[in-house]
């Protein structure tokens, strides 16, 4: 038997899966995991496979997550756990070139719940978090985990990275059943060439009917790197590299100094993501 731990999932991501290559088949979920000394270390949860048979990948929830679940409805009659209000997408070598990051690691923030628990701290969309307490955050999957395993009103220290800095931020983490929190990945393809974008500030009534302030509304999208990475017409730019955007003369700014790529944070109806777009 194969066990690979920690696993994070698009499903159940608030759960630190135990990966297996052991025969699961649907109906299993719910039973035990058993490893080569008969000992109980995972209750089955899922499989991903092609045929629908056992054949492919199980996983299981481990039994420290269970049992840590299993005393809290003792002692309370449910188990909860914390949550951040944010999304997050995964940090690459480019976005780390980006952010002036020494290594791809972290959870990058591309939008804050408003009124929730990382907005209240102070957490800013753009930053990189990279601990929780004293446990790392290597990606994106992490952070949801540990989460997951933290109680809702607890008092924690977010390790983050800002702007080419590294910063310590307390926050009062809320409640999972308080609002469901979302998680970004993004997965963009980059191009070559210039920028091709056609820009203009947002008029106040666009900016109340967005929902946000400041931004450069995308009119067109030319052949180019933009276009290579996923923008389109009607997307709201909303900051470069972490910074906001306040006018076309900042963004020309920004552009001019820049070498291999830039981060470019954008809004597409209510959902805000990070693309990186490749300069020539």
């Amino acid at each position: 038997m194969v066990i690979t731990k920690g696993r994070s999932l698009p499903i159940g991501s608030m759960v630190p899966f135990t990966q297996t290559d052991v025969a699961v088949n649907p109906g299993n979920s719910g039973g035990p995991l058993f490893n080569a000394r008969g000992e109980v270390v995972g209750i089955n949860s899922q499989i991903y496979t092609r045929t629908g048979g056992y054949q492919g990948l199980s996983f299981a929830i481990p039994m420290e997550t269970v049992m840590w679940g299993r005393d809290q409805i003792v002692a309370t009659g449910q188990a909860s756990h914390a949550r951040l209000g944010v999304a997050l997408q995964s940090i690459n070598q480019t976005f780390a070139d980006s952010f002036q990051l020494d290594k791809p690691q972290g959870a990058l923030v591309p939008s804050i719940e408003p009124s929730g628990p990382a907005e209240k701290a102070g957490l800013r969309v753009g930053d990189v978090i990279q601990r929780l307490g004293d446990k790392l955050v290597l990606d994106s999957g992490d952070l949801p985990s540990l989460l997951g395993q933290t109680l809702p009103g607890d008092r924690n220290q977010l390790g983050i990275w800002r702007q080419g800095k590294p910063m310590e931020i307390g926050v009062l983490l809320g409640g999972a059943s308080d609002k469901a929190a979302s998680v970004a990945q993004a997965d963009p393809v980059l191009g070559k060439g210039r920028l091709g974008l056609a820009l203009h500030p947002l008029s106040s009534d666009e900016q109340r009917n967005v929902g946000i302030t400041g931004g450069l509304l995308v009119e067109r999208v030319q052949q180019g790197p933009a276009a290579l990475a996923g923008l389109q017409r009607g997307d709201v730019l909303l900051a470069i590299n972490a910074a906001p955007v306040k006018d076309m003369a900042q963004l020309q700014a920004v552009l001019t100094g820049a070498k291999k790529s830039i981060a470019l944070l954008f809004q597409r109806d209510s959902d805000q993501s990070f693309v990186l777009v490749r300069l020539s």
